[in-house]
């Protein structure tokens, strides 16, 4: 693995995808929050039916985090963060011997 996967800078721009991704959740629920009640009038939605538009979007807000936070440890080139091996306790303890 290169110096360059665990760099500062590298760091910083995992960090700003999820900002920016955040954002992007906040601004959304926030338009739909707005329009929603013109849209339950122009629908003819019940406030039953209504009711389901903000965890509906919470719901896809949160995939599109998760969806973020996988793209960023894939582009680290660390899958094993992802999708952990059988013995990845194993080689912790492992690699922690060996360094001391």
């Amino acid at each position: 693995m290169s110096a360059f996967s665990d760099s500062p800078t590298r760091r910083w721009w995992a960090l700003g995808i999820l900002a920016m991704t955040e954002l992007v959740v906040v601004l959304d629920t926030m338009i739909v929050t707005i329009a929603l009640p013109q849209a339950q009038a122009d629908l003819g939605m019940s406030d039953a039916q209504r009711q389901w538009v903000g965890p509906a979007f919470a719901g896809a807000g949160a995939t599109m985090i998760i969806a973020a936070i996988v793209a960023i440890t894939m582009i680290r080139g660390k899958k094993d963060d992802l999708m952990p091996s059988w013995d990845a306790e194993a080689e912790w303890e492992e690699e922690k011997v060996s360094v001391h």
